[in-house]
This record gives structure tokens, C-alpha cells and sequence, in this order.
């Protein structure tokens, strides 16, 4: 998915040319960023075509995307609607309130995929990926909206670092802690 978007058409169309294309959770704002992650991903519907193929669909797939009814929110699914058909994927859009969406998105059923803004507080990782991205949140209504669960491989190692980084108060040593959890 990340090849077959085009993010800088979003930038430009959707977002008035404000904003920049994030490789991972972490915004370039936020401490510990970690530069060499910095636009990993390049539009390629190509490329994505590819390895959707290689992992068994070479004919795509459809999906459910949940969005709120905000006004750039449409546009950005349709923008993605037309990016993503072009190589096979096919989203079903299901717009609400943004209220309903946070609850049904509390659930972990009935979507696939979910559009809602990052509004972490600029600086510090952890203003909203403690309770956004920590495997020991989840569940039903958690806050933690990637379902990034403690059975997943890796999980408990993440959740670790998270605790150190909020325990931490050496700059550089919270720096590096940052990295490591990207």
C-alpha cells in the first residue's frame, strides 16, 4: 500500500502543499526522529502491483476504509480510491461521524483500513503514541487503534522500549531509545 499511494498528490491536492510523507509513526517533529528512515517509500504502483502478486493477489483485493465526514477526509479517499484501483485494490468507503468512527474503530471489526488524524502534541513521541500504539491498550475500547497486540512478535520488546523512554530523562540516551523503537 505504501508504493501504491501517491503522497506528494495529497500534499499538493489535499493539503495545499503543507506537509510532508511520513515512513514510519514518527513525525520529523518529533524527538528521536530518526533521519535515515526518512522517506523509505517512493510511489511505484509498479512496484506494489508486484508485491501484491507475490503475496498472492495478483488481482488486488477490495476493503473497508473508515473515515469521518470532514471535507478533506473525502477528498483524501477518493484520491486513494483512484491511486489504489490502479493496482487492484478496491476500498469501500464507510463514512461517519468522527465520534461513531473512534467507537467502532475502538472495536477492531468490520474495516480493514481507517483514516483519523495524528494530532501528537509536536516534540514528544510519546503524546500519543503511549496510548495510540502501546500492545498493552489494546483491546476493546483501548485507545490503541493499530491493535498492535502483546502476542505479535516484537511487541513485547516495543512496549519495553516505550517504558524507557518515558522513564528516561538523558537526552541523548532518550534519543537513541527513539531510534531503536523505529
Amino acid at each position: 500500500l505504501n508504493y501504491a499511494v501517491d503522497v506528494q498528490a495529497i500534499i499538493d491536492n489535499i493539503m495545499g502543499g503543507y506537509g510532508e510523507r511520513a515512513s514510519t509513526l514518527w513525525r520529523s517533529d518529533y524527538d528521536g526522529y530518526d533521519e535515515a528512515l526518512a522517506n523509505t517509500f517512493t510511489y511505484d504502483p509498479e512496484k506494489a502491483k508486484a508485491m501484491l502478486a507475490e503475496a498472492g493477489y495478483p488481482d488486488g483485493f477490495s476493503c473497508v476504509i473508515l473515515t469521518d465526514s470532514r471535507t478533506y477526509h473525502q477528498a483524501l479517499v477518493e484520491l486513494l480510491q483512484a491511486t489504489l484501483s490502479q493496482v487492484g485494490i478496491t476500498l469501500e468507503v464507510q463514512t461517519m461521524e468522527l465520534a461513531k468512527q473512534k467507537e467502532v474503530m475502538a472495536t477492531g471489526e468490520g474495516f480493514d483500513l481507517f483514516l483519523l488524524d495524528n494530532v501528537g502534541s509536536a516534540g514528544d513521541p510519546l503524546s500519543s503514541l503511549w496510548r495510540d500504539s502501546n500492545p498493552e491498550f489494546s483491546g476493546a475500547g483501548g485507545t490503541n487503534y493499530l491493535f498492535y497486540t502483546m502476542d505479535k512478535e516484537g511487541a513485547a520488546e516495543y512496549a519495553e522500549i516505550l517504558h524507557k523512554i518515558r522513564a528516561c530523562y538523558d537526552d541523548s540516551e532518550r534519543m537513541e531509545l527513539c531510534k531503536e523503537m523505529q
